[in-house]
């Protein structure tokens, strides 16, 4: 499309952190919006292309919590989301409103026992919603791992297990003009890895100072 013009992304961003509370408000604005778009072809019935586009804008709210409370070696986050995005097309001859808000769920938990035992359960959510043009299913993932350091934390043994429901497959509609596209996308994330690392050379901090310095031993 040599009519594309470059998008210009507005962002703002509030955020508030209270004990074990951090809230995040936030606003985009997206000035002259790239979006993929469909076209007939002059002399050729029933034959489209595909190609980029400009809208006039895009706009998105979003509200975001975490909670990271501690329970002893027991150290859950839950975080939820919700963002409304506002956006129009036009879709056979009409305006197509795209503001289907969408969620985020997520759910972390680590437990650090005794002798280098580290044990980490997380459910992941995305709620159905539009993202731009496309509208997105829910989908989700449940992970698990168990990790264990030995030889004064040197050697490292991990087993995880990724998405052991297999259910973040992701399903889309896309519809602009006068097409309607459904999409299937499996990455098959779904696995069991096991993986041993060694550390031989530990980083040791023998700084007894403070100021500048200290600051950035504490980067590393």
């Amino acid at each position: 499309n040599i009519y594309l013009k470059p998008q210009y992304v507005y962002d703002t961003e509030l955020s508030v952190n209270y004990s074990i509370f951090d809230f995040k408000l936030d606003y985009q604005y997206i000035k002259d919006y790239i979006h993929p778009t469909v076209v007939a072809v002059s002399g050729k019935p029933g034959t489209v292309t595909w190609m980029s586009t400009n809208a006039k804008d895009f706009q998105q709210l979003g509200a975001q919590c975490v909670v990271s409370p501690v329970f002893g070696c027991w150290r859950p986050t839950l975080t939820v989301g919700v963002y409304k995005p506002y956006f129009t097309l036009s879709y056979n001859g009409e305006q197509l409103d795209y503001n289907h808000p969408y969620g985020l769920f997520a759910f972390q938990n680590v437990v650090a026992l005794r002798n280098d035992w580290l044990f980490r359960c997380d459910f992941f959510w995305n709620i159905k919603g539009h993202h731009g043009i496309y509208e997105q299913n829910g989908y989700s993932s449940f992970n698990m791992m168990v990790q264990k350091q030995l030889l004064k934390k040197k050697l490292t043994i991990t087993l995880k297990a990724d998405d052991l429901f297999d259910s973040s497959k992701l399903n889309d509609v896309k519809r602009v003009n006068f097409v309607v596209q459904n999409r299937k996308v499996n990455n098959f994330n779904r696995c069991i890895i096991a993986s041993i690392s060694y550390n031989f050379n530990s980083f040791k901090d023998k700084y007894n100072g403070s100021g500048s310095a200290e600051d950035e031993i504490n980067r590393f």
